[in-house]
């Protein structure tokens, strides 16, 4: 749960290499855990938002193949 606990809704990922074309900005929308208990993050497109997806907080948080962009509004920490 640690690294659900650093993935929060409303933040906004983007694909890397974000310099891409086609990179897509993905907003965290919700949570989900499967039966390993592995935290999962529903991630919306924002240029399209019947685009969605499943990712782990994992590869969220590993800057491998997403970084964050922005926080949710009103959100300082």
């Amino acid at each position: 749960m640690a690294l659900q606990s650093k993935v929060k809704e409303g933040q906004v990922y983007t694909d890397l290499p974000s310099n891409r074309p086609g990179s897509r900005l993905w907003k965290v929308e919700s949570f989900c855990e499967n039966a390993m208990e592995v935290p999962h993050a529903r991630l919306i497109d924002l240029r399209d938002p019947t685009s969605t997806k499943m990712i782990s907080c994992r590869a969220l948080k590993g800057r491998t193949y997403y970084e964050l962009v922005s926080d949710p509004a009103g959100d300082n920490s």
